[in-house]
């Protein structure tokens, strides 16, 4: 009989054990990365150079997007893939043609299991402005 109550604990402890994994791991975060088309537009009258958009999270910062020259009044579509852990901070890097540096940061992002679009838009005073669709 205490064979029997030694052997039905030991199989409820194996099965809330398994049970507890398969919980942990189901909140582990997943190696899913999804597509972001950036759309970039510059409404100023200056040409801006060496456009970086970098994703800063705790885990480290991931160049995303590197565009060489935007002229002025011009726009750019470029789709990447991305892999968000968390919350992370998208900033923008960029020299205007005068070469003075500017870097914002522009939208709290977090990965949705949706592709989405991040619209980029450096208005005429070189300040940026940003939304995610």
């Amino acid at each position: 009989m205490k064979n029997i109550r030694k052997i039905i604990l030991a199989l409820s402890l194996l099965f809330n054990v398994i049970f507890m994994g398969l919980f942990f791991i189901d909140s582990l975060p997943r190696n899913e990365s999804h597509k972001v088309t950036f759309n970039i537009q510059n409404n100023s009258d200056k040409e801006i150079i060496d456009v970086q958009l970098k994703l800063n999270s705790h885990r480290g910062s991931k160049e995303l997007v590197n565009v060489k020259l935007l002229a002025q009044k011009s726009k750019v579509d470029i789709s990447t893939k991305v892999q968000v852990e968390g919350e992370s901070n998208l900033t923008v890097e960029f020299f205007d043609s005068n070469l003075k540096a500017h870097k914002e940061t522009i939208v709290g992002y977090t990965e949705g299991p949706l592709d989405s679009s991040i619209e980029v838009l450096v208005n005429e005073d070189l300040s940026v402005k940003s939304s995610v669709q």
